[in-house]
């Protein structure tokens, strides 16, 4: 692993080295725009409706900590 300069100053992150192992492996989640943040933020006002948009952090963060919740109950060993 390399040692660098995240984007904030004083921090450091361990970059990804191709060739090298990892002792841990990243978690992917599938993502779908239409399902991720882009209903929370988005506001959109047609015919037949409205999508109100602009809601808080903490609202996107509980839906990004259901979809984890769903992985890990609902899917064997949290992936497919």
């Amino acid at each position: 692993m390399k040692e660098g300069v995240a984007g904030r100053s004083g921090h450091t992150a361990t970059f990804f080295i191709p060739g090298h192992t990892m002792d841990t492996y990243p978690v992917e989640l599938p993502v779908s725009w239409s399902l991720d943040d882009y209903p929370q933020f988005e506001y959109l006002r047609t015919d037949i409706g409205t999508l109100p948009g602009l809601r808080g952090p903490a609202s996107v963060f509980g839906n990004f900590l259901d979809d984890i919740d769903y992985m890990l109950r609902d899917v064997p060993r949290g992936r497919r």
